[in-house]
């Protein structure tokens, strides 16, 4: 189990959200379930694009860097940037 840090920005705002999860799939799933209510201005036909865009779109690995993807998301008018990290976690004595 890893925890994935999403890092959302959109019409000057940065909104981050930390998800744990098995593997990237699964934390994208839980973030478009998740994502929305925090960002002003958001309503649901805007969090439904971006549910879709976040879902049907494969994260790009950032080159030289491991555990780092990043997506370019097609907003409508706007576009954000979702940058995504993956943290493996060790419980340590």
């Amino acid at each position: 189990m890893g925890k994935f840090t999403f890092i959302f920005e959109y019409k000057g705002g940065t909104y981050i959200k930390q998800i744990a999860a098995k593997e990237l799939t699964e934390a994208v799933n839980i973030l478009g379930q998740e994502i929305g209510p925090e960002i002003p201005k958001f309503g649901k036909k805007k969090k439904s694009r971006l549910i879709n865009e976040i879902q049907t779109q494969v994260p790009t690995p950032l080159t030289g860097l491991e555990n780092v993807w990043f997506l370019h998301l097609e907003l409508g008018k706007y576009f954000g940037h979702l940058n995504i990290v993956a943290t493996l976690t060790n419980n340590v004595d």
